[in-house]
């Protein structure tokens, strides 16, 4: 669990801005040295890590486990989609802070350089299968993919989910699309396999594949009488 506060919000909580403790896997992301406590109608969390830089607006990202501890029914959202979630109230050593929204578990997730998204043939936005090479292997379902320049290639996992694959900071992982590793798909299969994966869920066998361009080859030539 974690907190995002804007610069205002920071100096009614601390008196001042965010101090950097230790860097995170994303560039120009920090740990910082602040904790707050996190206050809900039911129950609190104390010493709360506050990540940095600042933002535009505060957020509190948890657990569903979390959820039900601190008495609030947060949805499963991206970082920064926080309209019409709920809010909570943030305590520091200078100060309060009441979110009126922003509280949300978030969405499991890979952050990819676009150059790795290009060598794994998927793009932003999309949504793609987490295999974790752990102790409790899983395939996570319904992960979506974060492209940017900013970004350096790491998958995130909330506390519960991390827990349910036995999964530590560093533990290795595999990127799948329907079934089927995405670098393997990406470096061995040409367009018209892959066309055919989109289609049946499945690669196809030698056959199948021969049947399919065939049928495709029929249905692409152009009639005699439409020729000029």
């Amino acid at each position: 669990r974690h907190v995002h506060v804007t610069r205002e919000q920071a100096m009614a909580l601390f008196g001042h801005a965010l101090t950097p403790e230790r860097p995170l896997s994303q560039p120009g992301q920090f740990l910082s040295r602040e904790r707050v406590t996190v206050k809900g109608p039911k129950g609190e969390f104390q010493n709360v890590a506050v990540l940095g830089p600042e933002r535009k607006a505060g957020q509190v990202e948890i657990s569903l486990t979390d959820c039900r501890r601190l008495g609030l029914s947060a949805p499963v959202r991206l970082s920064g989609d926080i309209v019409g979630t709920p809010g909570a109230l943030l305590l520091g050593p200078r100060g309060t802070v009441q979110l009126r929204e922003g509280v949300i578990v978030a969405r499991r997730h890979v952050h990819l350089t676009p150059e790795a998204a290009e060598r794994f043939g998927v793009a932003h936005g999309q949504t793609v299968r987490l295999r974790t090479f752990t102790d409790r292997p899983l395939i996570f379902e319904d992960v979506a993919v974060r492209v940017s320049p900013d970004f350096a290639p790491y998958a995130h996992l909330d506390f519960d989910e991390a827990n349910a694959c036995l999964c530590q900071s560093g533990d290795k992982g595999e990127l799948l699309y329907r079934g089927y590793p995405i670098e393997q798909l990406a470096k061995e299969c040409n367009f018209m396999e892959t066309c055919y994966l989109l289609l049946k869920g499945e690669l196809p066998t030698k056959e199948q594949y021969d049947e399919y361009v065939r049928s495709i080859a029929n249905y692409s030539m152009v009639h005699e009488q439409m020729q000029f």
